[in-house]
């Protein structure tokens, strides 16, 4: 059962509280890097992939309610030693208002631009971790936002 292996995988990473309170998954969203090196790299359920391979944004599928939009948020959680030496857990990418009914990322809005994973060699692999929201109250529409381009990222702060 897809859903009982993402209950299982979320209380073993630490993924609640950590990065949201609650949350239950009820769609099986599909992440998948695909690199010149190694094609079609899955995200599934805790595996390692290695940062450079997830130097373009993924592909992204799902099945939604057809009458519903969605917000697609990518947050690296931080691994025990980040949060020890004071990192923080971020946004890596973030985008509002994907129509259920096609689940095509790029017909929503894009806050903040795809960032990859950028671990610290000392500290390990970053905890990448995706989530999907049904948006319950209909299109987000923030007026006179600039969506945030991955070049607007500072160098890592702790």
């Amino acid at each position: 059962n897809t859903i009982a292996r993402m209950s299982a995988t979320q209380k073993f990473h630490c993924i609640f509280p950590d990065i949201v309170k609650k949350f239950t998954p009820i769609i099986n969203l599909q992440a998948q890097f695909n690199h010149p090196i190694a094609k079609d790299i899955l995200v599934y359920y805790g595996n390692v992939i290695p940062a450079e391979f997830t130097e373009n944004a993924p592909d992204i599928t799902f099945k939604g309610a057809g009458n519903s939009l969605y917000t697609l948020m990518l947050v690296d959680g931080k691994s025990d030693m980040y949060l020890e030496e004071g990192y923080k857990p971020s946004i890596q990418w973030l985008i509002t208002n994907i129509p259920g009914k096609t689940g095509d990322i790029k017909q929503g809005n894009e806050l903040v631009e795809y960032f990859g994973a950028t671990p610290i060699k000392e500290y390990g692999p970053s905890r990448m971790v995706f989530l999907l929201f049904r948006q319950r109250l209909g299109e987000i529409d923030i007026p006179n936002f600039k969506p945030i381009k991955a070049h607007d990222f500072h160098e890592r702060e702790p």
